[in-house]
């Protein structure tokens, strides 16, 4: 199967047709062929030449498709190597060829033809693109006055206007350089009056054309940015949408979306236009009452029950209400008439579109809550209080301690009165309604099965929503917390009610029961503490819960209520602490309900529980270390009594809670600020753990090797939870029991080495090596957080004593093992150590490149995807040493050390692993810098003449691979700091080696000549004078690292078009004026 050569005089068409039909509708061999046909097609450099007679005679509107396609990529990639005549001759064509089409009523009325029509419009968009506006600059006054001729061509002439606004201004990035960008933006700005103009003419034309009304709307939507304050007042833009176009059934939605814009862009200059804006609100309030129920009625029914064009209106009406009033909202405050009634309705709108079940609307309202609310809490907050009140200047109430006093805030003059009810129904929306779940929860109830599960997966928008909701609750709550209470406890006594009922028998969702809405309730509970002061807060939550408590756990025989139940219980406790702090017994209750919930059979529960427990030792610390008077029950430290019986406490929690408990008891146990006692509750703390780790190690039983080994790393991630909760505290632990870990990571790489030399090389998915990695994986991890947490001071004593004997046992391990069982976290460990040493001990530096450079580098060099762990960690570690060590580095502690290190940086920049990419680069970045400050002159000299040109040669050779632009503003940075090392003359010596050097030789001369013919060499479509323009561009721009970026972003584009504009660059001079 071929298609026709495109040097024909007599081209085939209906052949053409026939291979695109087979490509698009055929199956097997004969349309893989038919794909090989079309695919040399497009690519033959002369296929554009046949566009006119496939446009003019293929019945398949694919095959037009295809020619369009075709005529697309000429126009982008080879218009301006056009002579001149063709240039126009396309131009008309593609002009008149879309006339025709418009023009022709069948073509322009059927789905594939409006679908043909619209490719040509992006066609002269791309023509536009190129010629607009030096070189067609009548181009809109030619296409507004052609739209007098018809209405199919003023329809399409609109939708052209707004393919080339979006093209400009939201597709040009990448696409166009920022110099044309400019230039085409400020001729749109030119003309952008004559389109505004043609698009209210449009408007105000009296015809019956709903898509001529639409089109001209969404035209109208897109330019309106660009028109100014001044011209929206003096047109009648805002009368036109919100009484003609706001009625109609199919503009009405477009309507609210264009006076939204104006909202947001439009400034009124004059008490006129501000009357205006207002007016133009009263009438959008009076048209859409005609077509949505009352403000206050609800809504939530009603959207649910419309069609997808009608809840659009509502998802609209949000956003233009929002919009207006966080705008105007001042000025109608100030008005006690009509237009303080217009702001009531408009917000009694928003509450009861806040009340709907759809996400956007409900986001969307909430933003403007959360605004409005806080504005008035600022208010309150600014408000001169004392000049009113004098006998108030030294209350409780003016300590900034909680919510005032309801009474006396009735007392100011605020404009927290006039939404005093709106703020009383938004409360009730989100108490009872609309409360999101917060990320302390972590049990959800399975929609399918009905089951309590734990939830994997968090929705980031959902805790985004939650805290807008717990903000604007907060606020609530400090405007009037008598009113929140009262809504709180009147909605908890009803819910309480209406669960005894539930447990009696009665079917969920049964007379207004559903755990959905306790849930809403609790978690608005916990959203709102010390939001008032001490002593009511305590009233009020030990109110909360008695009446959550009182319901007896033998009531609640369901496993998934109980489970509901107790997560709502717990959250609340948590979100208390000063509660906590000045109730012990009550914390000595919940301590114990918390470590009954650990014995939970559902596992969600055990979670919460150890969670919890974490959140209130986090809150109460001290709490835990200090013997209370007034606990009659012991006279040691609550927490030396959770250890004591820490057997006991976490006999039911799986290993990742047990790790949790540990460390929550060991952050409560740091808290101790005695040193002795200190180390006597963290010696006690691991007793257990160490009890443990001692009879496995000297078990004699015929117990597996898999199984031992299994026990010890479940000891080891206890000693891992603990110190992350201490840090360098854990010396405690970990001196006395160093020696034993380290023997343990010798047996288990041992039993590694054996076992490769048993059974082969090929043995890494046999379970007791798994296991036995896993173990030297706990080991490293253990002694990487220990060191990351020393002091200089401590990383000293430590050095000789602890470091040195596992640095040795563990870098002579990695050097000897196989590569596939080395351990990537042995690059992460000794990064740490390089972090910690820094300058003062080079020594140890020189001995981690030693025993890690070359025999990681032998693992890693012979492509760019294999061990991808080991990869990331090696170039963060180089990075590091880089940082922290350069002198070593300088020193070669191997040799060819530098040479090899930079090679193996170039060689980051060819990876496709973006981490290992950014890595490298950035330790490009450091190293010209570290090079540039060096004092040592005679290295220095000798690495600009042996290195530079290879960096600049490399990183050009990425920066131009488009597969490598997920870092591109790195190799820009990279590329601007090598360079600007010769523009600014701050290497001393010549870049290329020898005696024979010219006199009037130029390190800058010499550059800009080598990198052009790198770039000249490396892409012939390029002209000398694109390469000289772009390199005088770098220079002017070096000094600039946004403007060289867009520079070199720019250099990009044009290298993928024939025939670019040499001039074609911003400067700083012109991106400022």
């Amino acid at each position: 199967m071929s298609i026709p050569n495109s040097e024909q005089e007599v081209f085939d068409i209906a052949q053409l047709d026939s291979v695109v039909t087979t490509f698009y509708s055929g199956q097997g061999q004969a349309q893989i062929e038919a794909q090989a046909a079309l695919t040399a097609f497009q690519n033959d450099p002369n296929s554009w030449t046949k566009v006119d007679q496939i446009l003019q005679f293929s019945n398949n509107n694919q095959t037009r498709f295809i020619a369009l396609s075709i005529l697309d990529k000429l126009i982008r990639t080879r218009w301006k190597s056009l002579p001149r005549d063709q240039q126009l001759g396309i131009r008309n064509f593609v002009v008149g060829m879309i006339l025709s089409f418009v023009m022709d009523d069948q073509l322009y009325g059927n789905n594939n033809g409006q679908q043909l029509i619209r490719k040509c419009d992006l066609t002269l968009v791309e023509i536009l693109k190129q010629e607009w506006p030096q070189d067609w600059p009548e181009f809109i006054p030619e296409l507004i006055q052609s739209s007098t001729s018809n209405l199919h061509v003023c329809e399409n002439n609109l939708t052209i206007l707004k393919l080339l606004y979006e093209e400009i201004f939201d597709f040009s990035e990448g696409k166009m350089t920022q110099a044309k960008i400019m230039k085409m933006k400020k001729s749109m700005s030119a003309v952008c009056l004559q389109i505004y103009s043609h698009i209210i003419d449009v408007l105000n034309l009296q015809v019956d054309s709903d898509s001529l009304k639409q089109s001209a709307l969404v035209c109208l939507l897109n330019y309106l940015d660009w028109v100014s304050s001044e011209y929206v007042f003096q047109s009648n833009i805002l009368q036109i949408l919100s009484s003609v176009y706001l009625k109609g059934k199919e503009t009405r939605n477009l309507s609210l979306q264009c006076l939204t814009t104006i909202i947001a862009i439009a400034v009124p200059g004059n008490d006129q236009d501000k009357i205006q804006i207002l007016t133009s609100f009263e009438n959008v309030l009076l048209n859409l009452s005609n077509v949505i129920p009352p403000a206050t009625s609800g809504l939530k029914l009603t959207y649910a029950s419309s069609n997808f064009q009608r809840q659009q209106l509502f998802q609209e009406l949000a956003k233009y209400l929002t919009k207006f009033l966080r705008t105007y909202r001042e000025k109608l405050e100030i008005d006690d008439g009509n237009r303080r009634s217009l702001l009531i309705t408009a917000n009694e709108y928003l509450v009861q579109l806040s009340r709907i079940d759809e996400v956007e609307i409900f986001k969307n309202c909430m933003d403007y809550w959360h605004d409005l609310t806080s504005t008035l809490f600022l208010e309150i907050q600014q408000f001169p209080i004392s000049d009113m009140l004098p006998s108030l200047e030294i209350s409780f109430e003016m300590n900034g301690s909680g919510a005032m006093n309801p009474e006396i805030l009735k007392q100011l003059p605020l404009k927290k009165h006039i939404y005093e009810h709106i703020c009383s129904e938004l409360r009730k929306v989100i108490i009872t309604e609309k409360m999101v779940r917060p990320e302390e929860i972590i049990i959800v109830k399975d929609i399918d099965s009905g089951d309590v599960v734990r939830e994997s997966v968090r929705d980031s928008d959902m805790l985004d929503l939650y805290q807008t909701e717990k903000e604007t609750l907060v606020y609530l709550t400090y405007l009037n917390f008598d009113d929140t209470e009262e809504v709180i406890l009147t909605e908890l006594n009803r819910q309480i009610d209406l669960l005894s009922g539930y447990l009696k028998g009665e079917a969920e969702n049964q007379n207004g029961w559903a755990w959905s809405n306790l849930n809403c309730l609790c978690w608005s509970i916990g959203s709102i503490p010390s939001t008032i002061n001490e002593v009511s807060e305590n009233v009020f939550i030990k109110t909360v819960l008695e009446k959550l408590t009182a319901i007896p756990d033998d009531h609640i025989l369901s496993p998934n209520d109980r489970a509901l139940y107790d997560s709502n219980v717990m959250y609340i406790v948590g979100q208390y602490p000063r509660f906590l702090k000045n109730h012990w017994e009550f914390l000595l209750n919940i301590m114990d309900k918390l470590f009954q919930c650990m014995h939970d059979p559902n596992e969600g529960i055990r979670d919460m529980a150890c969670d919890t427990f974490t959140k209130i030792v986090d809150r109460c610390k001290y709490q835990f270390v200090i013997n209370k008077p007034e606990d009659k029950t012991s006279d040691v430290p609550l927490i030396k009594n959770i250890i004591d019986n820490m057997k006991n406490i976490t006999s039911d929690l799986s290993s990742n809670q047990l790790n949790a408990f540990y460390k929550s008891c060991a952050t409560a146990a740091k808290e101790e600020r005695n040193f002795t006692l200190r180390c006597s509750l963290l010696t006690e703390l691991m007793s257990l753990p160490n009890s443990t780790w001692s009879a496995i190690i000297n078990e004699t039983s015929n117990t597996s090797p898999e199984d031992k080994y299994k026990s010890l790393i479940r000891v080891l991630d206890i000693n891992i939870a603990v110190c992350e909760a201490v840090g360098r505290h854990f010396i405690v632990q970990l001196e006395p029991n160093y020696v034993g870990i380290l023997q343990l990571y010798q047996s288990v790489s041992e039993i590694i080495l054996r076992q490769i030399n048993d059974t082969g090389s090929n043995i890494s998915d046999t379970s007791l090596v798994r296991i036995c990695r896993n173990v030297k994986r706990r080991v490293l991890n253990l002694f990487k957080i220990f060191v990351m947490d020393l002091s200089p001071t401590d990383f000293d004593r430590y050095y000789t004593t602890i470091l040195t004997p596992f640095m040795n046992i563990a870098l002579a391990d990695y050097r000897q093992e196989l590569p596939k069982y080395k351990d990537p976290e042995l690059l992460t460990c000794m990064n740490e150590v390089v972090v910690k040493s820094g300058q003062r001990n080079s020594q140890s530096i020189a001995y981690i490149i030693e025993n890690t450079f070359m025999t990681t580098l032998d693992m890693l060099k012979d492509d760019t995807s294999e061990y991808p762990d080991h990869r990331v960690y090696f170039y963060k570690l180089l990075r590091t040493i880089n940082l922290k060590g350069f002198q070593v580095i300088m020193s070669e502690p191997i040799p060819n050390f530098f040479k090899l290190f930079i090679d193996t940086v170039c060689w980051s920049f060819k990876h496709h692993n973006h981490e290992v990419e950014e890595t490298g680069l950035q330790i490009g970045i450091d190293l010209v810098r570290n090079v540039d400050c060096l004092t040592d002159y005679p290295w220095q000299s000798n690495f600009y003449q042996t290195y530079y040109l290879t960096l600049v040669n490399e990183i050009l050779f990425v920066i131009t691979d488009l597969d490598h632009s997920s870092v591109f503003a790195k190799q820009a940075l990279l590329l601007r700091n090598l360079l600007v090392l010769v523009y600014e003359d701050r290497i001393p010596v010549p870049l290329i080696k020898g005696d024979d050097v010219p006199d009037n030789y130029s390190n800058t001369v010499y550059l800009n000549e080598y990198i052009a013919t790198l770039l000249t060499n490396a892409f012939a479509t390029l002209t000398l004078a694109q390469v000289e323009s772009f390199l005088n561009a770098l220079m002017k721009n070096c000094s600039n690292v946004a403007l060289f970026t867009n520079t070199v972003s720019d250099f990009l584009i044009q290298i993928r078009e024939v025939g670019g504009d040499p001039t074609d660059y911003l400067y700083d001079e012109e991106q400022q004026n």
